[in-house]
């Protein structure tokens, strides 16, 4: 019943005359509680007094029986009261019915039309040119949708428009946010999932040039499917402004997976051209999307955000916002990821700030995630060997090969990786000659590594 007090605070002074006028024609051949609870309540009295004053003590009965007609009554003047100011936005808008209708439902709170005197009001717009009413329900909710996102984030309104232009383009971008959703699905070493139905015949019909490409809502999806799977169809720079101009129409979930798709082509370029430019875009992108949450999921900070905003902080040699993002963020990681995953970054933010002393301290035992810890016991022999206190470095080089052995979650792929490292680093450590160097320099420009930089530095010298 307060839904019902909050919507008539709500009504301008012509309408709330105007409903006075229509309760009056409405019921002109006999009395009604329904004028007199609408009177009641325009004189700003509360819920109880109005329920004392229309069913006196003589007449109340029972108190649940009084309770549940008041409750009756009230939900009757609701419906009446919302139909009345659909009416009123209809008969206002009689060119643009279709697209002006939802923001009306949302805006004004109009939950009590549905179901019943929302599917009266398909009705009354099956008439409308280019109306399709499979789209109406699709369109009410992301229109809810989208009005809530802007309360929170203390937006303005959207400005009224059509959602979809025809049912085509609704079809297609169901679709298309089913294919992306099972392009980020987790990845395991037996996954044979065949991708959905309509596959290529879908990306034909919304590629820039299909029939159903010009849709910007469509035209993000597609990009970003294109992007997932591994055939990019626009420079970074171009998916996110379609992204800034075209993620809000979609879930939350959603958002996040666009977010993750546009981050990932940053990385991507990151590949194949690492300068300070790129990194820059990639790091401010992370940073924006911190802001908006795209980073969390239900609640907790993906550790592969994590990793990435903290790692390209130190690598534009921004340290103070890495040792902040250290401090703030490691607490929202998820409770597997947060003993190892920040002693790991640690690791790298005072290696290469040189500070070699504080990435001994780090020594360790065992940490929970095996290829964490062996990337600090590889930190943790490099700041050895630079320090020259190297009676430690067979003990973590010994570790890391018993790590190695009994690993029993690492991917094939990781673990050939990790193994490769190690061999590195043992030939580096046993290369004495000048003939043993050059070998070993060859071979890591042949098969590089995170180490390379450091090892073809130290070789390079002497």
């Amino acid at each position: 019943m307060h839904v019902l007090w909050e919507l008539v605070g709500s009504l301008s002074a012509p309408e709330q005359k105007g409903f006075a006028k229509h309760l009056q024609d409405t019921f002109s051949r006999r009395p009604s509680l329904e004028q007199d609870l609408f009177r009641l309540i325009q004189t700003g009295k509360s819920p109880a007094d109005v329920e004392a004053e229309l069913f006196p003590e003589r007449v109340r009965g029972k108190a649940s029986r009084r309770t549940g007609a008041f409750r009756k009554l009230c939900s009757q003047l609701k419906r009446r009261l919302e139909g009345f100011v659909l009416q009123q936005h209809l008969d206002a808008h009689p060119l643009d019915r279709q697209f002006l209708l939802l923001p009306c439902i949302v805006e004004r709170g109009l939950s009590g039309l549905l179901p019943r005197e929302l599917s009266r009001t398909q009705t009354l717009l099956e008439a409308e040119p280019g109306w399709d009413p499979r789209m109406f329900w699709r369109q009410y909710k992301l229109t809810r949708l989208d009005h809530n996102h802007r309360i929170q984030q203390n937006l303005p309104p959207a400005e009224p428009g059509p959602l979809f232009d025809s049912f085509d383009h609704f079809w297609a971008m169901e679709k298309l946010q089913h294919l992306l959703v099972w392009l980020h699905r987790p990845r395991t070493s037996d996954d044979t999932d065949p991708p959905p139905r309509l596959h290529p015949e879908l990306m034909a019909l919304t590629a820039p040039g299909g029939d159903l490409g010009a849709h910007p809502g469509i035209a993000l999806l597609h990009a970003a499917c294109a992007q997932q799977s591994g055939r990019p169809i626009m420079p970074a720079t171009h998916l996110g402004l379609l992204f800034m101009r075209q993620a809000r129409r979609f879930s939350d979930e959603l958002q996040n997976l666009l977010f993750a798709t546009l981050v990932h082509t940053y990385l991507r370029q990151l590949h194949a051209d690492t300068s300070p430019t790129h990194q820059a875009q990639a790091y401010l992108w992370y940073r924006f999307g911190l802001r908006r949450g795209y980073l969390y999921r239900h609640g907790e900070l993906l550790p592969v955000h994590y990793k990435n905003l903290i790692g390209l902080a130190i690598h534009l040699r921004r340290f103070e916002m890495a040792a902040h993002y250290l401090e703030t963020l490691s607490p929202d990681l998820p409770e597997s990821e947060r003993e190892s995953l920040p002693i790991l970054m640690r690791a790298i933010m005072h290696f290469e700030q040189g500070q070699k002393r504080e990435v001994l301290r780090l020594r360790i035992h065992t940490l929970n995630r095996p290829s964490d810890e062996i990337s600090v016991r590889f930190f943790l022999i490099k700041a050895a060997y630079d320090l020259g206190e190297t009676e430690t470095i067979d003990r973590d080089m010994e570790t890391i090969r018993m790590r190695l052995t009994r690993a029993k979650n690492l991917s094939p792929t990781l673990l050939r990786l990790l193994r490769r490292r190690l061999k590195h680093m043992r030939q580096f450590l046993k290369a004495k000659t000048p003939a043993q160097r050059r070998a070993l320099r060859a071979q890591l420009q042949a098969q590089p590594s995170p180490d390379t930089p450091w090892m073809l530095g130290h070789l390079e010298a002497g």
